[in-house]
């Protein structure tokens, strides 16, 4: 079984337009998806910009809808650089519809797997809310308003991770300090997203072998499952690399891995994702007439980042500044800017999952054979992320650079 959760907070404090683009011909929901799979993209770019040796793992589905929530507070030159950013390049009103159709498809489309998100408003005090930024967090992300007294730091940040743990279940237990909370925190916006599927078909344990991944400062011993699919599969000349899609049940969602073609490749791909998306490597995945081998290590990645840094590079300069954030969307109270923003995510990955019968179903075959994929080992750091080609929708992405830390 393969379980992955991610949590974002964006924390508000009080202090004492581009033009929209032109409408497009494609579903809301779609729109809505495309551009938070974008923005993933964008941010994986920024972040392995200053970390070129490190795990990474995050949810650009948590993150985005986090910011859209926030967004819909917005005004003014903050609304301009979130637009900008985020991709939206629509009016207000239709970012806002594009993404109730997204979660209403996300709530329906998975019967197979456990996927659940979560959004919930934390509000303080005496503070009232703008009756459409209200009605937004209710209609759109179906956020759930709760007051706390943030001056009794203790109470809240229990009652936040209390929610969070639940939320996740369990995964995640603790994502606000005491110490982050004060009497001028005014907001605290949370979403949580949880995901837990069985593979299509299962690696089987008994075959799982010691194994060696070369990592970018040396080699590791490390546990590789292994097992013989006609999954899909291709290669990627630009980016110097092939890509494999595992399947989940349901065969909607996938894990998508690009592996370099070199020991010392990963440099080379990240610098070609940054100019292609998921979608089209997806598409260059094929399904051979034949199974091959397949070996990955087990990995699991538990990852907390500071987004205001990562948020503040990729151009949301305005809404972390307090002379220059316009909020006033969200309350008449103004002078709110946020303060904070913080992302934690953390993945298991390993054998288990469902026997399908599509396996078999899939090995007999009546016309001519082509010739056999040469065996897929990912024993080199790799990217990867959980996709689903039907929504355009990217749950999550990483790179593996060791999987034994």
């Amino acid at each position: 079984m393969q379980w992955t959760a991610a949590v974002v907070l964006v924390l508000a404090a009080g202090l004492a337009l581009r033009p929209p683009g032109p409408v497009s011909a494609k579903k809301p929901r779609h729109l809505a998806a495309e551009a938070q799979s974008q923005f993933g993209l964008d941010m994986y770019k920024t972040m392995t910009e200053h970390d070129k040796s490190g795990n990474l793992f995050f949810s650009p589905l948590s993150i985005g809808t986090a910011l859209a929530m926030t967004y819909a507070g917005s005004g003014g030159n903050t609304s301009a650089q979130m637009e900008s950013v985020m991709n939206f390049g629509q009016r207000r009103s239709s970012v806002m519809r594009a993404h109730r159709a997204l979660l209403r498809r996300i709530k329906r489309r998975y019967s197979s797997v456990a996927l659940r998100m979560t959004n919930r408003l934390y509000v303080a005090r005496r503070m009232r809310l703008r009756g459409r930024f209200s009605r937004f967090m209710d209609r759109i992300f179906g956020a759930e308003i709760k007051q706390l007294a943030f001056n009794r730091p203790q109470e809240a940040a229990s009652a936040i991770n209390s929610r969070v743990s639940e939320d996740t279940n369990g995964t995640i237990s603790t994502l606000v300090e005491p110490y982050m909370i004060n009497g001028a925190t005014r907001l605290v916006l949370v979403n949580a997203v949880y995901f837990k599927g069985d593979w299509l078909s299962k690696f089987d344990r008994a075959s799982t072998v010691p194994g060696t991944f070369h990592a970018p400062d040396g080699d590791r011993a490390v546990q590789m499952m292994q097992t013989k699919q006609p999954f899909p599969v291709g290669r990627l000349p630009k980016l110097k690399a092939r890509v494999l899609l595992l399947p989940y049940k349901g065969n909607k969602i996938h894990m998508m891995i690009i592996l370099p073609f070199r020991k010392d490749g990963m440099a080379t791909l990240e610098r070609g994702l940054a100019k292609t998306s998921l979608q089209e490597v997806f598409q260059a995945a094929k399904k051979p007439d034949r199974a091959f081998n397949i070996k990955m290590p087990r990995f699991k990645l538990d990852e907390r980042i500071d987004l205001k840094r990562v948020l503040h590079t990729m151009g949301l300069k305005d809404l972390f500044d307090p002379g220059k954030a316009d909020l006033s969307r969200i309350s008449r109270g103004g002078n709110l800017h946020v303060t904070d923003a913080i992302h934690k995510a953390v993945i298991e990955v390993n054998e288990e999952g469902t026997v399908a019968s599509a396996v078999t179903a899939i090995k007999i075959g009546y016309r001519r054979l082509g010739p056999k994929p040469p065996p897929f080992v990912v024993d080199r750091p790799f990217f990867f992320a959980l996709f689903d080609a039907g929504t355009g929708l990217t749950l999550f992405v990483g790179r593996v650079m060791d999987p034994t830390l």
